[in-house]
């Protein structure tokens, strides 16, 4: 990772040049058939995270059934999920996951999630529950089962307009915050 050094008025520094007389037509990526993935409705705690991804579902009428991805007391992420060859894609069709491997290599999604069940751009933090998908959370990193604000109490989430780490658990935000869910289509 790059970092930020100061080095002055007088040191001598690259510059980018970028031509901006030239127009190409640039083709939007190809959509593929996929199990959709988005990004829950803000919820506060008392609204647990597989019940906020099928009031979602609902609210845009989407068919299948969905669950969260999400840590939870004792079990993992990635074993609330079916993993298998199939890929998982954005609500616009394009691919996130390109099957359960890379899903498994949780740190490389191709895409920011971004967008919630009805197809509309979101941002915003994620509760992830642990802070990696294959390992299991606690009653703190869930907040007491998405129960309890436990004031003061920082908790891993995920920004759903990231990608790398930062899209599951890189960032820590607050249980008393209101936050969304990954979903993801059986």
């Amino acid at each position: 990772m790059a970092q930020h050094v100061d080095r002055g008025c007088n040191t001598t520094s690259r510059l980018y040049c970028f031509q901006v007389d030239l127009v190409v037509a640039v083709p939007p990526p190809a959509s593929i058939l996929g199990r959709r993935i988005f990004v829950s409705d803000s919820v506060g705690l008392g609204v647990q995270p597989d019940d906020a991804c099928e009031a979602s579902r609902t609210a845009a009428a989407l068919g299948a059934s969905f669950h969260a991805f999400v840590s939870a007391d004792g079990v993992a992420a990635l074993s609330r999920v079916v993993l298998d060859e199939r890929p998982w894609v954005r609500m616009d069709g394009l691919p996130i996951f390109a099957d359960a491997t890379a899903v498994r290599s949780w740190t490389r999604p191709l895409l920011p999630v971004l967008f919630d069940a009805s197809g509309a751009v979101v941002g915003g933090s994620v509760h992830a529950g642990s802070t990696s998908p294959d390992l299991p959370g606690d009653a703190t990193s869930t907040c007491m089962g998405w129960s309890d604000p436990l004031p003061g109490t920082y908790v891993p989430i995920g920004l759903s307009a990231r990608v790398g780490r930062a899209w599951f658990a890189d960032p820590f935000g607050l249980c008393s915050s209101t936050h969304r869910f990954y979903c993801l289509e059986d």
